[in-house]
């Protein structure tokens, strides 16, 4: 996709169906130096033959009422999915 160079944009892009099962990978370049690369605020498939096959995060689903720790879904790791500058646990509660 080419670089909008507006703050805010629309951009939508067509791929022909290969059939079958595949992943699908989206890779992100920036020029060195540039910053705020962008913002995804959502991502829509659609057509015929589409099926989704959801799944829990973690692949078990949490039991409902009760308590969903938001640290049991920090995939990515320290500056992705969460920052924390101190490596001891201080307040000695499950992070």
């Amino acid at each position: 996709m080419p670089s909008t160079g507006g703050v805010y944009s629309n951009l939508n892009a067509s791929i022909s169906n290969p059939g079958g099962t595949h992943t699908l990978y989206f890779v992100f370049l920036r020029n060195p130096g540039d910053t705020n690369l962008f913002v995804l605020n959502w991502l829509e498939f659609q057509g015929p033959g589409l099926s989704l096959s959801p799944t829990p995060f973690g692949g078990t689903a949490r039991s409902l009422p009760g308590t969903i720790q938001a640290e049991d879904f920090d995939d990515g790791g320290e500056g992705v999915a969460y920052h924390d500058v101190e490596s001891a646990n201080y307040g000695g509660r499950y992070r």
